[in-house]
């Protein structure tokens, strides 16, 4: 059982020490985040929370840690934490199933279910909705499954590769749902809601990666100090 409270200790100091080699870098990841995380639209403790959702599902140990405190830190209660572990622990298969559910809706010819904001059909059956004929729902679904297979390699490989894929991953995922959604706004006029929900989440994967990215530079505990 990896004790989180020491963890975050730990990787303070080793992020600090990086922060002093690599200050440049450092110091825009550390802007990037603080931008990120700050009160806007949403609550800083509920994007604490999201993301602590999501290192939950990808099982950062690092990013649990950090966005637990930080989580705590923004005025989060007991409760609020237990049940943001409980969305962390089934939230990929709903990721999964968002894309799947979008597959079926361009494959299909269906109608999308939007809700009151947006029009899921009009984004759906627009001649951007497919990639090189490929629905953009199945691309999704595979890009989804390809990160969980990486994240799978990654907790039990000592070696960076995985993680390095990660962050390219995830980052191509953020430019191509920015596309996406740029497409959206300006040239189909119309908003998927459902798109919208995989194109945030997708870039707190990323948030997450590059911070896994980050601990995994600084000097980590030995492997079996991390067993569950």
């Amino acid at each position: 059982m990896t004790d989180y409270i020491a963890y975050h200790v730990h990787l303070e100091e080793r992020l600090a020490d990086l922060g002093r080699e690599l200050s440049a870098p450092m110091g825009g990841f550390s802007r990037l985040h603080r931008k990120t995380m700050d009160d806007g639209a949403l609550p800083g403790k509920i994007k604490e929370l999201m993301a602590l959702a999501v290192s939950i599902a990808i099982g950062c140990d690092g990013c649990i840690a950090y966005h637990t405190h930080d989580a705590v830190t923004a005025g989060a209660t007991r409760a609020e934490l237990i049940e943001t572990i409980s969305v962390g622990a089934v939230s990929y298969t709903h990721l999964l199933g968002v894309a799947a559910y979008l597959a079926y809706v361009e494959t299909q010819a269906a109608s999308a279910v939007c809700g009151p904001v947006g029009d899921c059909n009009a984004v759906q059956s627009s001649s951007y909705a497919r990639v090189l004929g490929v629905p953009i729902g199945l691309i999704g679904v595979a890009g989804y499954v390809a990160i969980l297979a990486v994240w799978a390699w990654a907790r039990r490989s000592a070696s960076a590769l995985p993680v390095v894929l990660l962050v390219l991953m995830t980052g191509f995922g953020v430019a191509f749902s920015i596309y996406l959604t740029y497409l959206e706004l300006f040239v189909i006029r119309a908003v998927c809601m459902w798109c919208v929900t995989s194109a945030v989440v997708m870039t707190l994967l990323l948030l997450v990666s590059v911070r896994l990215a980050v601990g995994a530079a600084t000097q980590p505990r030995p492997r079996a100090a991390m067993a569950r």
